[in-house]
Order: structure tokens, then sequence, then C-alpha cells
């Protein structure tokens, strides 16, 4: 029985008790189960409008700022919402959808999918921009009912869970809390959403608040024994007879401090919603209970007894940092009323708001006092202010015929009170005055709307809205920032809800399934003045660019609006505290101002930065030019422009290869165009310390072309001969050329081609030296080819003598003799032939001929050709007749004729007469022993001995002889006579 009342337990913004027995749910969890969602395109919409203008806000004003939709095609809704000292957002929640997109940026996704109910947790900036979201949950149901953020962005959510969840978000971090039948949680994440601990404490919880030291605070109610001691081993343990409240403190790291019970011995429900921590680390709490004496002092034998006057009724009370009793107060008539949120202005008064369903419910607790409020439906909405000793100040209502309910609270730091829920029905009137009117419909009795109102520090009206649509939309949380602009959350349903019903303009968020969640933010105020502004410059140039200008973060801003000098430009930081600027070059001095921007209006404007812009100079006239037309490699050319305002020198542009050579940076300068100039524009603008002017209208230059540089020369014989003809040289066309210009060596005549690319010369007494060739035309000449040297050779003439090794050309027949070629100017590699007779001798090639088959009277010679390139034909040499000589003919027919003392020796020879000579031998008296008495010439034949003793026996005998031997003759024998008469004797004798 009592686990049935458990699984069913609400969340403070989920349930209204009417009776002990009966209990409406609206946007109960098993209910949620049950309904069947919409086909809708995933889309979330973050919306920025800025529709308040400067004048139009005050105070008391509020404009829309952003609001985004989150959601998917189920149910999702946030429960609470907080924001940090940097006006950061955190919002937690549940959600049922499946990839549901927590990024409200086009084009960014971060999806989280949940399983069946789960948790989500989710960071956005100031602005809205998303900065990270997680889900924690399970295969049950799971919900974030409440959260609050520390000093430091830590992150604490409490809520409910059922099963095995973990509560560590990070990709394979681990953090399970572990219940089979639905209990609460509380957590804590740093300020980028990591895990820092987690507890289960074994029953519902429903709120959660952080003091200065960062201790939490968590209340809800619970049944049975409880361990309040997270701590594995210790126990903290609390008994409920019926379903009771239970409050209780944690230090900054999750350890156990205190916890208390508040309860009664009926079987009752009690439900604890709303907790706060004073600067004192006093708590306050509220929820509502049924029953009678149920104590609020928790202290042993402590007695603080209140009892309901009905249904439920409401309750509220302070307790120390000890958790020690100091007050408690209940508030309700017969039917249902329950206290839903507590909140602390500055002075510690102490505002509480809800539901109820009863009539005549006095407001204030104190004996005697009487405030009555009816409810004037089945749910009507109060909030109420009491000092920060419980005693009544004022209280308010708010309803009509329907059901309406507060879900959100939230006071600024002059009282003013915010609230936000949900109303039903048509015309409910949000003044709560006596004859006050301020109605909102929702257009349907069933439908239920979202409404955002403030009331003042005495609970007067001073604005409220509907916002959303009238579909079942809800707010569930409220918060104000550093600044005091508006955030809230909750859910909506309508298809395009317009979160802007204050200025009449449209911020549409689209309904993608069931419920989406929203979180929402308005201005209040007008940001702050502007303080100083810090400028990299303030005396600039005309045309100057990257000037900062930067304004210390101005509060409550949430843009930023310049005021600039005439012609100057925000290039970067539009509508941000620091903007680079661009001043063009019409720029005029003048002042830069900033004020910051919201959707309600502007804040006082900085002190002006007074900007000196100082001038470029004038726009240049129009150049004169003493030539338009010129040539590569022209000199002396002039150009002048009229002097130019501002300008305390000129920069003139001039075609690639012109150059200044007289007048730089003066309005008339003097230009010569290198060989390598090519046509342009001649510019020129004025100069000053800020820049250039406007550059005047160009001077168009034509520049012709010189040739382009010659190539290398092709030469049909680099070394030649003095009178040599028809020697070619080639050089490849020129660009841009019109004639050729070749110089070449002295006594080298064109006969062909002159002034192309190709000619052909004779050599005549000419002398080695370079050819070289430039392209022409009407600019003049190009660049010189690279010179080919050319050898000149003087025309000579080789000579050959001969000679051999046989003494005076003389050989004996079959005899070898040698000859060998001496021969002058040849080079070094002659050519030889060797001739008998004229007649070449075949393989006789060397400069010497050797052979031993002469023939007497043969002449020998050699033709030689030289392999010097300038001889002018081959040159043979002089003939050498040789003598081959055969043995001498054998003398025959000698005679001798003795006279007184002489004897004369007479004998002829055979044949050509081939002989050297002949000697004459003698023998007296012996036939054999034969002495040379004489030595004769070739020719002669005839001897004569004197001085031969008369009637003596000589003996003769004639040899002829030569280089091949001698013959001798036969053997002529006679007696000298001693007469003078003749005797002759021949021999051989031709008569015997």
């Amino acid at each position: 029985m009592y686990s049935s009342f458990k699984l069913r337990q609400p969340s403070r913004r989920n349930i209204f008790k009417f009776s002990k027995t009966t209990t409406f749910l609206f946007l109960d969890m098993m209910k949620i189960q049950s309904l069947r969602p919409h086909k809708f395109p995933k889309q979330i919409q973050k919306t920025l409008l800025l529709l308040c203008w400067v004048g139009i806000c005050s105070v008391q004003a509020q404009n829309y700022e952003w609001a985004l939709g989150i959601g998917g095609t189920d149910f999702d809704a946030a429960n609470d919402v907080a924001v940090d000292a940097s006006g950061n957002v955190y919002v937690v929640g549940n959600f049922r959808s499946t990839n549901v997109d927590f990024d409200p940026s086009t084009g960014n996704t971060a999806n989280l999918t949940a399983d069946v109910i789960d948790i989500f947790i989710a960071k956005y900036t100031k602005n809205g921009d998303y900065l990270w979201a997680h889900t924690i949950g399970g295969t049950n149901i799971d919900d974030g009912l409440n959260i609050a953020v520390d000093a430091n962005g830590n992150v604490y959510i409490t809520g409910i869970f059922s099963g095995t969840v973990d509560f560590d978000p990070s990709a394979g971090g681990i953090a399970n809390l572990n219940d089979s039948d639905g209990t609460g949680f509380f957590a804590k994440y740093d300020t980028n959403g990591n895990y820092v601990w987690a507890h289960n404490i074994g029953t519902r919880s429903n709120g959660i608040a952080v003091d200065a030291s960062n201790n939490v605070y968590v209340i809800g109610n619970f049944f049975g024994t409880l361990d309040f001691d997270p701590s594995a081993g210790n126990t903290a343990n609390l008994t409920a007879s019926s379903i009771d409240i239970f409050f209780a403190k944690y230090d900054t790291d999750g350890n156990y401090v205190w916890a208390h019970k508040i309860g009664g011995a009926g079987f009752d429900f009690k439900n604890g919603y709303g907790i706060v921590v004073d600067g004192s680390g006093n708590v306050y709490i509220t929820g509502d209970f049924g029953g009678s004496d149920v104590d609020f002092d928790p202290s042993v034998g402590g007695t603080a007894n209140l009892s309901s006057n009905g249904g439920t009724d409401i309750f509220f009370a302070k307790y120390d940092s000890n958790g020690n009793y100091l007050w408690a107060h209940s508030i309700g008539g017969t039917a249902s009323d329950g206290g839903v949120v507590i909140t602390l202005d500055g002075s510690s008064n102490v505002y509480i708001t809800g539901s109820f369903s009863s009539s005549n419910v006095d407001f204030d607790p104190s004996a005697g006092g009487t405030t009555n409020l009816s409810s004037n439906g089945s749910l009507d909405i109060f909030f109420a202010k009491y000092d920060s000793n419980g005693n009544y100040v004022w209280a308010r209502s708010i309803g009509g015929t329907n059901k309406d309910a507060d879900r959100g609270m939230t006071v600024d730091g002059s009282g003013n009170v915010y609230l936000t829920g949900y109303f039903q029905g048509f015309n409910v009137d949000f003044d709560p005055s006596a004859g006050g009117t301020a109605l909102l419909s929702a257009n349907r009795s069933t439908s239920s709307s979202i409404y955002v109102a403030k009331y003042n520090n005495n609970g007067e009206y001073i604005w409220a809205y509907e916002i959303g649509g009238d579909d079942s939309n809800n707010g569930a949380g409220i918060v104000l920032d550093g600044q005091e602009n508006i955030l809230f959350t909750g859910h909506f349903s309508e298809d395009n809800a317009d979160f802007d019903p204050i200025t009449g303009g449209t911020a549409s968020l689209k309904n993608l399934g069931q419920y989406d969640i929203f979180i929402a933010k308005y201005c209040q105020s007008a940001p702050s003045g502007a303080g100083s502004i810090i400028s990299s410059a303030t005396t600039v140039c005309q045309s100057q660019t990257g000037v900062t200008y930067t304004i210390p973060a101005i509060a409550n801003a949430t843009g930023y609006a310049w005021t600039l000098p005439a012609g100057a430009n925000i290039v970067a930081g539009a509508n941000t505290n620091s903007i680079t600027v661009d001043f063009s070059a019409s720029a005029l001095s003048g002042n830069v101002t900033v004020s910051g921007t919201n959707a309600c209006g502007s804040g006082a404007a900085s002190v002006a930065v007074v900007i000196t812009v100082n001038p470029l100079p004038a726009s240049a006239g129009n150049i004169i030019s003493s030539a338009t037309t010129v040539c590569q490699n022209q000199t002396g050319v002039t150009y002048t422009v009229p002097a130019i305002a501002n300008a305390t020198g000129y920069s003139w542009t001039l075609p690639a290869g012109a150059n200044i050579v007289a007048g730089a940076n003066t309005n008339s300068i003097t230009v010569d165009f290198g060989a390598t100039a090519v046509s342009g524009n001649v510019t020129v603008s004025g100069t000053n310390a800020c820049g250039n002017g406007t550059a005047s209208a160009a001077v168009v230059m034509t520049v012709n072309p010189l040739p382009a540089s010659a190539g290398n020369i092709i030469s049909s014989a680099t070394t030649v001969c003095q009178n040599q003809t028809g020697v070619t040289y080639t050089v490849p066309a020129i660009a841009n050329a019109t004639g050729y210009s070749w110089t070449l060596p002295t006594g080298v005549n064109i006969v062909a081609g002159a002034n192309t690319n190709s000619i052909t010369v004779d050599f005549s007494a000419a002398s080695s030296g370079n050819v070289t060739v430039k392209g022409t035309n009407a600019c003049g000449d190009g660049v010189v080819s690279a010179a080919l040297a050319v050898t000149v050779s003087a025309s000579i003439t080789p000579a050959v003598s001969l000679a051999s090794d046989a003494n005076n050309n003389e050989i004996v027949q079959g005899t070898q003799v040698t000859f060998t070629a001496t021969p002058s100017n040849i080079g070094t590699a002659p050519n030889y032939q060797w001739q008998i007779d004229g007649a070449n001798i075949v393989g006789a090639t060397n400069n010497t001929y050797v052979t031993s088959t002469l023939k007497n009277g043969e002449t020998v010679s050699v033709i030689m050709t030289a392999s010097e390139p300038c001889v002018t034909t081959p040159t043979t040499s002089a003939s050498l007749s040789m003598k081959v000589v055969s043995p001498p003919d054998q003398p025959f027919n000698i005679t001798g004729v003795s006279t007184l003392n002489e004897v004369v020796l007479s004998w002829q020879t055979t044949g050509t007469g081939n002989e050297s000579g002949f000697h004459i031998l003698r023998s007296i008296d012996d036939s054999s022993n034969f002495v040379n008495i004489k030595t004769l010439g070739a020719g002669i034949r005839t001897y004569t001995d004197i001085g031969q003793s008369p009637n003596t026996q000589l003996y003769y005998k004639v040899v002829a002889f030569n280089i091949a031997g001698e013959t001798a003759s036969a053997i002529l024998s006679l007696l000298s006579t001693s007469t003078n008469e003749a005797l002759t004797n021949v021999y051989p004798n031709p008569f015997s």
C-alpha cells in the first residue's frame, strides 16, 4: 500500500493534492508514457531579437532577448533553471525523445537520446549559445527536478531515478547508483559538466540549495526507515510512519552533515518542495502537509506541532545552520493547498509561492491576524511575503475559474517578485489589487498557457504576459542573472509558440513532438553607462586601417553601439566591446563614442575620444608627357603633373624597365627606358605622411621593343684558309628584328644573305677573328650574340725530298735498298704514294719504301699529300734514277805490242760495258803470280806498260771490275823485245 504512494510521488511541478485520496497529475510520468507522440521533423530554433529601441525601456520594462526550443518527437520538459556569475545558463529536466539536438545553432548538432525517460543537464552562454549537455538515465523513469550553481560554477542537481543509473556522463566513466523502486538522488558536476560525485538518498528528493560555503541542502519526502548518510559504513537513520518530509545538509564533497524529518503520527501526505539558505546558513523550507499534530521541530523532545485545516495545507519554516528549529507556519483551508518555491531577498525576507484551492485561506499565521484569500477556481496561484521571523507582510492570489499554478519564483535586489507557471481558462486577472485589471487569456478552458509576471516589493502588479500559445504549456523555473535579466524555462506544445509577447514582435519556436523544452531570456533595463574608451590611435590618416577601440565590458550589454567620424567604418568586432576600424580616403576628424545595448535600449554613452584625421594628398591631375611612344633604351623622356594639394612627395608608377633618372619624388621627372622596358602606364599620386592620394589618369606608353638577344651562331666552318669561299653563318631568327648586323674578321666578305640571319662569306687574305650578329630595327640594336671564334690559316706549299741508303744511288742487282721521304708542311697525318718510273707502287704508302727488284735506270719518286688544312695540292718528290749493277763483262781479245821498253795492251768487252774500270795485272816469268800494275776507269780499252827489260817473259791479265765483282780476261804471254820492232801477241791466238 505504501509503495504505491511512493511510485506516484510527483515532482513539485507535477502534483497538487485536493484531498487525502485524490491526486491530480498534470505531467505525471506514468501518464506521459501512455501518450502518443506526434511526428514532426527535428528542429531546434534559436531566436535572437532585440526589439526594444532607445528610449522605450525603463527599469520597469522588459524585452525579449532570445529563446531556445529543444526537443524531439516525444515528451521533453525542463524543470528548473540557474545562472552563474558570468550569466551562463544551466537547465535540468527530463526527455523521452531520441536524437534531441541540444545545440540550437544552425548547422551544429549535440544529440542526446533517452532510453525511456532520462534526465538531462545543459549549459548555455548568456547569449544562448550551446556549451554542453549530458544525459543521465537507465531503462526506467528518471527525472531531474531542481538545479543550483555555486560561486565556482559547479552544478548541483536533484531528482528521482529507478534501477541502475550511471551518473558519470563522460565516455567510459561509470558512477552507478541503484534502486529498484524509484528513489531520489543528488549529484555534483563541475562547470564543464564533468562528474564530481552522486548519492542515492533512498527516497524522493524535490529541491536542492547551496550556501556560501558550498554546503548542499536537499528536501523531499520519505516513508519507513532510511539512512541519510551515503558514506560506506556510517548510518544516519530517520524513520517515518507515514509519508514525511526530510531536509538534509551535506558538505561540498557530498559528505553527510545532518538530516531531519518533519512528520506526525497519522498516515498523511507531507511533501517538502522548496529549500533556500540565507547568508548565515539558516535554512528555509516550504511544501504541503496533511493531518494533525505534525511536528516541525526535529529536535529530541522538541515540539512545534501544526495541523492541516483540510486536505493539505501550505507550510514554511526556518531552521538554523545546524538544522535546529526556529519557527514554522502553516497556511490553508479545507481543500488542497501547497507551497512549491521559497526564496529570500537581501534582508532575508521570505517569499513563498504555490497553488491553493481553498476558500478563505488566512495567509497571516500570527495569532489574531487575518488576511483571507480565496481560490476562484479549482486551483489558484498565491505568492506571499514574510519577514525573516515569519511575520506576515503581504499575500496575493491570482486565478480564474480553472486551474492556475505557480512553478517558479525569484526576487531581485529591490524585492520585486517574478513568477512563472501556467494558467487555464479565459481572462485570468494577474493584478491582485482591488479594482486592478490585468487580464491574460488562455483562449481555451482546457488548455494551459505559460505566464511570466512581475510584482513590486509590496506585491503590487507591474506586468504579466502570456507566452507560448494556449496548448499544454508550462513555465517551470525562473531566475535572474547578475544584471536582473529574466531567464525562465519549462515546456511547450504549441506548433508555433510566440515567446515575444511584449513588443508585439514574433519570436516563434516550433514544437517537434508532444512537449518541447524552452529556455527564454528577457532584459529589464538598458545597460550601464560606458567607461572610457581605450584607443590604439587618436591621430590617424585617411585610408588608415586596423585602428582599434576598446571599452571595458558594460554590465548587462548584449551589444555595443559605436559612433565614429564620417568615413570611418567598423571592419571587425561590430556590436562588441572591441572594434577594428578602417578610415576611408575621405574620412574626417570627429569623435568616437560607444554605449551598451540590449533589447531594452542603450546605456549612457562613453566620453568621446577625439580623433584627428589627417588628410591624404588631393587627387592628381593629368600628366603631360614628352612622348607616348618610345623605344627600349630611349632616354630623356619627361613627365609632369600639376602640383598636388597636401602632397609632400610624388609617387610615380612607370612601365617595367623604365627608370627615373631625374626629379624623383617631384611633380616632374625624366625617365630612361631600359633595354627590357615594356609598354605600360605612367601614373602619379601625391604622397605625404598619411599615404598616397588618388592617382592620376594613366598615360598609356607604347614601348617599341629592341630586337631580342641573338642566339648562338651556327657555322659551316670555324677553321678556314685564306682564300676559302662559300662559308656559311646562321643565327636563329631574332624576335622583333627587321635586320641583322654581322661583324666578321678582317678580309672576310659577305657574298650572300647580307642583313639576314644567314650569310655566305669568302675569305681572301683574311685574318683570324670573331663572328657576331645582332638584330636591328628602328629602335636600335639588340643584344649581340656570343662571339664565334674563326681561325684563318695561311695557304702553304708542302715539299718532300727523297734519298736512298745506296751509295751514289748505285746498287748491285738484287740488293735491297731503302728509300726515305723527308717532307715539310705536311701536318700531323700526311699520305704517301711511291712510284717507279711514274707508276704507283701498290701498297707503298708509308714515308719509306724498301725494294730489291729495281732494274738499272729505273727512277723512284714519292707523292706526298699533306694533312695541313690549307695545303693546296699534293706534291711529288724529285725522282732518283738508280744504277743497278751486274757483274762486269769479261775482257777478251787482249793483245800486246811490245817495242823497246814498252808493251801496248788492248782488249775488247761485250755487253754494255758495265764495268767500273779495269785492273791491269802483270806477272814476270810466272803465270800465276800477278800484280796489279794499273787500274783504269770505265770505257778504256788500252794500256801501255813502259819500262820493261828486253827479252823478258811477261804475262798480262785485264780484269774488269764494278761493284758487282770482277771478270778477268785470258792471260796474255809475251816476250819483251830489244828492238824497236813491234812484236804483237794476241791472246787467245786467233790462229791456233
